[in-house]
């Protein structure tokens, strides 16, 4: 009988490391690739303009915006959009970064620095999205990284 118990202990110690496993699987640090405009938002929140990736752009009556960043592999970066196209080097901040976030370190050529963030959304029916969103001239984007198949 305590060999039975013994067995029975051990399988749900070993199913309840494996659970532990995934939940605290970190998050993948690859930002590398295209990344499409969601929306602009002011400081409050009010969305001013959305882009392509917005769940709802073909019904959206206000402004709409076709930005993109491209992250490389040579960490390099460039935007295709703006009024000023912007491009830079960008690499991971590991002091900033958590097992849910990356930060990432955006050096723009004309020497601004800004800190954007990567993580993954999670919507009520089970999608998920990499997300992307950063700060600049008091503007909020957000950007989403398009499935490909």
């Amino acid at each position: 009988m305590n060999t039975k118990r013994l067995i029975f202990l051990s399988m749900i110690i070993t199913v309840i490391l494996i659970l532990a496993g995934c939940i605290t699987q970190s998050l993948p640090r690859d930002v590398e690739g295209q990344w499409d405009l969601e929306a602009i938002s002011n400081e409050n929140g009010e969305i001013l303009s959305v882009g392509k990736a917005y769940i709802n752009y073909d019904d959206w009556a206000g402004q709409k915006e076709d930005i993109e960043i491209n992250f490389n592999k040579d960490n390099t970066f460039e935007t295709k959009g703006f009024e000023k196209n912007l491009s830079g080097k960008y690499n991971i901040n590991q002091d900033l970064s958590t097992k849910d976030a990356t930060a990432i370190n955006m050096n723009i050529d004309d020497e601004t620095e800004i800190i954007a963030t990567y993580g993954i959304r999670q919507y009520q029916d089970g999608e998920e999205a990499d997300s992307l969103i950063f700060i600049l001239n008091k503007k909020i984007y957000s950007f989403i990284k398009p499935i490909t198949n």
